[in-house]
């Protein structure tokens, strides 16, 4: 058997074989394994509180109270190097939206079902909380 045969071979069985991976695990959330992922799922199911620092920020913002979570799980990007991600019982996780020029502090208890809004900055934007 020459080699182009051989390789014929070879690239039908890949096609067949990743048709089938793509038809199988073709709309599944491959994202969701990572840390990053994790922390945005648990953020989502989790109940969401505001700090009185960072229900002072919301109104200086002008941002409504209800779409900050939705805000929350849209590209949003944890910043892990400046997040207290060891701190026990509660880590607290800095996200950054690039599209809204926001910056979260979140405090996520997951034994508590919490997520806590420590403060919201928005570029350009100075409040007096």
């Amino acid at each position: 058997m020459n080699f182009w045969r051989r390789f014929k071979f070879f690239a039908v069985g890949l096609t067949l074989g990743t048709l089938v991976v793509y038809v199988i695990f073709g709309s599944r959330d491959l994202t969701s394994w990572t840390p990053q992922g994790r922390v945005l799922i648990t953020i989502k199911q989790a109940e969401f509180k505001a700090s009185d620092k960072a229900e002072c920020q919301i109104a200086c913002i002008g941002l409504e109270r209800d779409s900050i979570s939705k805000i929350l799980i849209k590209g949003a990007d944890v910043d892990f190097k400046n997040s207290e991600t060891q701190k026990k019982p509660c880590p607290i996780y800095d996200i950054t939206i690039a599209d809204a020029q926001l910056h979260y502090k979140l405090e996520m208890c997951e034994r508590d079902s919490l997520v806590n809004l420590l403060s919201i900055d928005k570029v350009g934007i100075e409040c007096d909380c």
